[in-house]
This record gives structure tokens, C-alpha cells and sequence, in this order.
């Protein structure tokens, strides 16, 4: 073996070891930032969840003292604070979707502002809880949305394309 042939192969070698340990990092931060996304989401969104439970069970009597369009308004008002500071370049693909539609859904006037009547309450419900199930999806679908998240990474694409491009000219 000529020493050429040695300097090239060493070469290749640690070329390849630091594209492997950058894309490494990058898929575990890839992977760390999907899961804070899921959870910013759930926290800003689990009171929601009061919303869909007392919309199914809003002809069922159980406590007359019970007045569920005031608890409605109350969960709605602790929502929509937990979106006071939303910054939607938090979130990406599906998820930002969901949170934008749902803090559309908090601050259109037509919801914060009225009376809550039962056509405006099932509907504000129905619209809660289809997002709910969209985020739920992005949770089961956790897979899915993480290889999105990956090869749609800038970084790395980059290191793809130089990986591919130092293969065709060696």
C-alpha cells in the first residue's frame, strides 16, 4: 500500500467520522426539540380538554348547581392565558397548525366576547376538539413527525450533500 493510498483512506475516515458525529447531534437535537414542542403544546392546551368533556355531558343533569356556561368561560379565560405570550415560530409542521388554530379559536371575538348560547357552545367545542385530535394524531404519529422533522433539516441536508459529493470524487 502507497502512502497516498494511507493519507486517502485516513482522509475518508475522519472525514466520515465527523459528518457521522454531526449528524448524530443533530438527529438528538432534532429528537429534543420535536418532544418540547409536544410538550409546550399539551400544557397550553389541557385545559381544553374541560371544554370537549363539558360539551358531551352538557344535557346530563347530574348538579343543578352546576352552571356550565360560566365554567365554560372560566376555562376559556385560563386558556386563553396560557396563550398571552404565543409565539408561533415555536412550533412547526402540524402542530404549529393546531396551536395557531387553536389560539385563532381564543381570541376570535365572536367566542371571547358573546354569550355563550348552546349552538356557540357545541360549536367552539366541536372546533376544540378536532384540533385536540389533530395534536393527539401528531403525538401517536410520533415517528412520522420526527423523520419529517429530520430530513427536512437544513444541517442535515448539507452534510447529505457533501457526503454524497466527497463519495463521487473519491
Amino acid at each position: 500500500m502507497e502512502f497516498s493510498e494511507v493519507m486517502q483512506n485516513l482522509t475518508i475516515g475522519i472525514a466520515g467520522g465527523i459528518f457521522s458525529s454531526i449528524i448524530v447531534s443533530v438527529v438528538f437535537y432534532v429528537l429534543n426539540e420535536y418532544q418540547k414542542e409536544l410538550d409546550l403544546a399539551k400544557n397550553m392546551t389541557y385545559q381544553l380538554y374541560e371544554v370537549v368533556a363539558l360539551e358531551m355531558i352538557k344535557d346530563i343533569k347530574i348538579n343543578n348547581k352546576m352552571n356550565y356556561k360560566q365554567r365554560l368561560k372560566d376555562t376559556f379565560i385560563k386558556t386563553a392565558d396560557n396563550f398571552d405570550k404565543f409565539e408561533p415560530w415555536k412550533f412547526k409542521f402540524e402542530i404549529k397548525d393546531v396551536m395557531c388554530s387553536v389560539y385563532n379559536i381564543l381570541t376570535d371575538g365572536k367566542y371571547a366576547l358573546s354569550e355563550w348560547d348552546d349552538e356557540i357552545f357545541s360549536e367552539v367545542a366541536k372546533k376544540i376538539r378536532a384540533n385536540l385530535d389533530k395534536l393527539e394524531q401528531c403525538e401517536r404519529k410520533f415517528a412520522k413527525g420526527f423523520i419529517k422533522r429530520i430530513f427536512t433539516n437544513r444541517i442535515i441536508i448539507i452534510m447529505g450533500i457533501m457526503f454524497g459529493a466527497m463519495v463521487v470524487i473519491a
